[in-house]
């Protein structure tokens, strides 16, 4: 069988939505909406809801280097994220790779068809 080519454009909305949907529900909009700048995890968070924001705003424009930034932006985000804020163990380690599989797509891919 072969792979449906037409829907590669619609898989990379959904990993667009799927990454807004991840920071959603691992509270980082909730902790850049209460704009508490004490600690690392607001700066995190803030961090966490642009760099997912550029990336849909990446998938409206015709030129890749949004999508790109903001794909290693994520990523990068991800190990920060893994390594300083929540410690390195198995667990965090699960809950951090969509996100940062997301985020190594786009800056590997762009935005090509």
């Amino acid at each position: 069988m072969k792979p449906v080519k037409s829907l590669v454009s619609l898989a990379k909305w959904i990993l667009r939505i799927a990454s807004v949907a991840i920071v959603y529900s691992d509270g980082h909009f909730h902790n850049f909406i209460e704009l508490s700048f004490k600690g690392l995890s607001f700066f995190l968070s803030a961090a966490y809801v642009i760099v997912t924001i550029l990336l849909i705003i990446g998938g409206f424009i015709s030129k890749a280097s949004t999508t790109v930034v903001s794909g290693l932006l994520l990523l990068v985000l991800c190990m920060v994220s893994l390594f300083v804020q929540t410690g390195f163990s198995v667990p965090n380690l699960i809950e951090i790779i969509p996100l940062a599989a997301i985020g190594f797509y786009f800056m590997a891919r762009g935005n090509q068809v």
